[in-house]
């Protein structure tokens, strides 16, 4: 991955499709290897690189782009939640921020809403701890819960090919 990195950033390489592709390999290495400081600097790197890309919903290369984007905002969104002291509501609402623009990248051609479905927790906790300091963060919250409920929560967590046999 740094090696694909260093070979785009060598070559002049601009196109979004394949930054998308190499920052979000990335930022899923860093997160399962636990390195924090070079999730949150890959993360950063795709929103700089990929959020002004004009995204199509019938192009399929671009769902790589918005998949991506999606995943930086949440984790850049639920870093939030351990800020603590004086500035934890400013971090909440900035967290907040975040989810709702990954909420905002309307799903491609291939995608569905459920797209939008791992990122409820983070979105539900940020509003919860928002309501401390506002109860204004309150009211959307019963709507969403029920929202949540709704979910088809055993595909969720289980793709087809292994419910399939479960019957």
């Amino acid at each position: 991955v740094l090696l694909a990195e260093k070979l785009l950033v060598d070559s002049g390489n601009n196109d979004p499709v394949l930054w998308a592709y190499v920052l979000d390999k990335k930022r899923w290495f860093s997160y399962e290897l636990e390195l924090w400081d070079e999730n949150d600097a890959a993360c950063n790197e795709m929103v700089r690189r990929l959020s002004q890309v004009s995204l199509w919903a019938y192009l399929p290369e671009h769902e790589v782009i918005r998949s991506s984007l999606r995943a930086a905002y949440h984790l850049l969104g639920g870093v939030k939640l351990d800020v603590t002291g004086e500035e934890r509501e400013q971090a909440l609402k900035e967290g907040l921020g975040l989810l709702k623009q990954a909420f905002a990248l309307t799903a491609g051609s291939a995608e569905d809403e459920s797209v939008n479905e791992p990122f409820y927790d983070t979105y539900l906790r940020l509003l919860m701890a928002l309501s401390q300091y506002d109860k204004s963060y309150h009211e959307p919250l019963e709507p969403l819960l029920e929202t949540v409920r709704e979910f088809n929560w055993r595909h969720f967590i289980y793709p087809d090919d292994v419910t399939q046999p479960m019957g």
